[in-house]
């Protein structure tokens, strides 16, 4: 039936190649089965025909360009993945989804600067859980590798990710890491102090302290 359906939409836009509505249609048909890439050129072309964007139109085209750059990320192209949610988000500035993707991506590639936008335009928006929690989080973590660098940063997080799971001797490691790197990190000198003063080694619990 699809095969059927697709031919039918190629013929009509063989025929009226200026129209509008038999290329929105086959976008539409590529969509359904899932062909994405196809679904978005073919959704271009729409645009470059002077179709109308309304709301359908870039809700499909966005479900599109965004498919292309899940499967991108996942083959772990990520300056691809960035290009199709960019572009996303270039033709539908409201999808939030294209956003935090940007956000992301950046944040990956240890770009904070980059990241930071994103984030803080995605806290802005009024998002629900646990899309929040997600903006929240990537903000915070892009904020302190801004303030303490990158390597110092993600050790921290590791370290109080292992801090949450009771791993007391892996946090302290990567506590003890994003010092060496960044000496002036407080956060990591204070739950450094904390995890010795726990394991009752109070004259390093100290020296930490003391530092912080």
């Amino acid at each position: 039936l699809w095969r059927e359906t697709l031919q039918l939409a190629r013929r009509a836009r063989e025929l009226a190649p200026d129209r509008t509505e038999p290329v929105r249609f086959l976008a539409e048909i590529y969509l359904i089965t899932e062909w994405y890439f196809r679904s978005w050129e073919t959704w271009l072309e729409y645009i470059d025909l002077g179709g109308e964007l309304d709301s359908s139109a870039l809700t499909q085209l966005s479900i599109a360009g965004k498919n292309i750059g899940y499967l991108s990320y996942q083959q772990e192209n990520l300056d691809r993945a960035e290009l199709f949610f960019g572009e996303v988000y270039e033709l539908n500035p409201e999808d939030t989804e294209a956003l935090m993707w940007l956000g992301r991506l950046n944040f990956e590639q240890a770009d904070p600067e980059a990241a930071l936008p994103f984030w803080e335009e995605a806290v802005q928006r009024d998002l629900r859980s646990p899309q929040a929690q997600t903006a929240v989080y990537f903000l915070q973590r892009t904020q302190s590798q801004l303030i303490y660098g990158v390597d110092a940063s993600n050790a921290f997080y590791d370290g109080f990710e292992a801090y949450e799971r009771s791993n007391l001797e892996s946090a302290l490691t990567s506590f003890v890491r994003a010092i060496n790197l960044n000496d002036a990190y407080r956060p990591a000198l204070q739950l450094a102090g904390q995890v010795n003063l726990e394991q009752g080694n109070l004259a390093q619990a100290r020296r930490f302290y003391r530092q912080a």
